[in-house]
C-alpha cells in the first residue's frame, strides 16, 4: 500500500516536525504497523510511505494520520480501507497449467517444425526461423514470410561471416506452454562466440537469449559488428508499424519504396527512452508479418549516435537489421542480449464482430459518443467508475447514441 502525505493545507507559517501515519484495526483500534514520513522528504508538499498489506487478515483497518509542530492542527486525519484476501494469494501454483486455452492450441514439434496456432516456423541448425509460413485468419490462405534464413552476421578486422553452428538444436522440453530449446553458434572462422537459449510459448512468441564470451581457451572474442538479419517477403513487408516511448505517435504507415535503406530506428518519436532506439518494430501487411521487440539495450555495443535498427529494401527482399554490436568490441567476459519475435496473425479471429458482434456494434449502430472515461463522465483518465458511481449519467449516454440527443 502507497500513503502519501499532502501538507499543502497547512498554514503557510506552520512548521511541521513530525508526520505519522498509523495503521490500526478500525474497530479494536489496534495499531499493526507505522509510518514516519522524513521532513525533509517531502518535495511540492507531498511525500510517498510504503506499507506491506500481505500479511493483513481480511477486515476493516484505518490509516490515522498526525502531524506535529507549530501551529499544526491537533488531532488525526482518518481513511478507512478493507482488505481483502483474493484466492490467488493463498494458491501460489495458481495460473501455472500447461493447459493452451482455445482459440490457442498446444505447441507442436516434429524434427525442426515447430508448430503454433496458424503458424508453421522451420528452424535451422542456429534454431532461429528458416521459414514462417502464417495462415490467414479470414481466408484460410498459407502462404510464407520469409524470403530467406534468420542469420547472424559477425565481422571482425573487416571480414564479414555468417554465424554458423556445429550440431543441430536441442529441444530439452516440450510442454504444452513451452518449448525451450538451445544452440551453440560458430564463425565460420573456427572461434565460438555464444550460445542461443528459446523459449516458445503457444501463442507464438517466442524469447530468444543470446549468450556471448564462451571462447575457445582463454581468448576474448573480438567483434566489429555482430547484426541480426530478417529477410522478409517484399510482397508481405509492405507496412511498418514501430514505436518508442511516446503514445499516439507511433510509425504506422506503408514501408517507403526504394532500394538500399529505407527505414531507421531514428525515425521513431522519443521523449524519455533510449534516443535511435526503436525497443518494437512490425514488418508485414494487414494479415502477416513478424514482430521484433527488445525491452532495452543490455548486453549490446551499440552506438546510440546511429540507429539500433534499420530496414533494407534489395530486390524481392525487405530485411530488418538489429545492430547488436556496431562497433569495434571485446567480450572477455560473459554476456547475454535478449530480444523476442512474434509472427502474425496471432490468433484465429472470433465470429464476425466477436460475441454479439461487439467489434463493429458502434459502426452498425451509429453511435454518436465514444472515447475514454473522460468522455463517459470519470473523474479523469484512468477512472474505474463515473463521478460518484452514478449510472445516470451512462444512461443518459445511451439514449444519447440512440436518440441523438443533443
Amino acid at each position: 500500500m502507497r500513503i502519501v502525505a499532502d501538507i499543502n493545507g497547512l498554514a503557510k507559517d506552520a512548521k511541521l516536525t513530525r508526520l505519522v501515519a498509523t495503521v490500526r484495526e478500525r474497530d479494536t483500534k489496534k495499531e499493526v504497523d507505522r509510518i514516519e514520513f522524513s521532513i525533509d522528504g517531502f518535495r511540492d508538499g507531498r511525500s510517498e510511505g510504503v506499507f506491506p498489506t500481505v500479511w493483513l487478515n481480511c477486515g476493516v483497518y484505518e490509516i490515522a494520520m498526525k502531524g506535529e509542530g507549530e501551529k499544526v492542527p491537533p488531532g488525526e486525519v482518518i481513511q478507512t480501507f478493507e482488505r481483502h484476501i483474493f484466492p490467488w494469494e493463498e494458491a501460489p501454483r495458481l495460473g501455472t497449467s500447461t493447459e493452451a486455452y482455445p482459440p490457442f492450441t498446444p505447441i507442436e514439434v516434429k524434427g525442426n517444425v515447430l508448430k503454433t496456432v496458424l503458424r508453421e516456423h522451420t528452424l535451422g541448425p542456429l534454431g532461429l526461423p528458416e521459414q514462417i509460413a502464417c495462415t490467414s485468419a479470414q481466408t484460410g490462405v498459407t502462404k510464407p514470410i520469409l524470403a530467406a534464413p534468420m542469420r547472424l552476421v559477425a565481422r571482425s578486422t573487416g571480414k564479414a561471416t555468417s554465424a554458423a553452428v556445429t550440431g543441430e538444436i536441442a529441444f530439452y522440453s516440450r510442454e504444452v506452454q513451452g518449448a525451450p530449446a538451445e544452440s551453440v553458434m560458430y564463425t565460420d572462422r573456427g572461434f565460438l562466440f555464444g550460445g542461443l537459449r528459446y523459449g516458445w510459448d503457444y501463442d507464438g512468441c517466442v524469447s530468444v537469449t543470446m549468450d556471448l564470451g564462451r571462447s575457445k581457451g582463454d581468448a576474448a572474442t573480438k567483434f566489429d559488428e555482430l547484426t541480426f538479419e530478417i529477410p522478409l517477403r517484399a510482397d508481405v513487408a509492405t507496412m511498418i508499424h514501430a514505436n518508442a516511448d511516446r503514445i499516439r505517435a507511433p510509425v504506422a504507415q506503408r514501408l517507403p519504396a526504394g532500394e538500399g535503406v529505407v527505414w531507421d530506428a531514428s525515425k521513431v518519436a522519443c521523449d524519455d527512452y533510449i534516443n535511435n532506439f526503436c525497443p518494437y518494430v512490425y514488418l508485414g501487411d494487414a494479415v502477416r508479418g513478424l514482430c521484433w521487440f527488445a525491452e532495452n539495450d543490455y548486453g549490446w555495443s551499440w552506438d546510440r549516435k546511429t540507429p539500433n535498427l534499420d530496414v533494407v529494401r534489395q530486390g524481392d527482399q525487405v530485411i530488418l537489421r538489429v545492430h547488436f554490436i556496431n562497433k569495434p568490441t571485446v567480450i572477455d567476459k560473459p554476456r547475454t542480449i535478449t530480444f523476442g519475435l512474434l509472427a502474425a496473425p496471432v490468433k484465429p479471429r472470433l465470429s464476425p464482430g466477436g460475441p454479439n458482434g461487439w467489434r463493429s456494434r458502434y459502426m452498425r449502430d451509429k453511435y454518436a459518443l465514444l472515447g475514454t472515461d473522460i468522455n463517459w463522465f470519470g473523474v479523469g483518465c484512468g477512472s474505474v467508475y463515473p463521478i460518484d458511481r452514478d449510472l445516470d449519467l451512462w444512461k443518459m449516454l445511451a439514449r444519447g447514441n440512440k436518440e441523438k440527443l443533443s
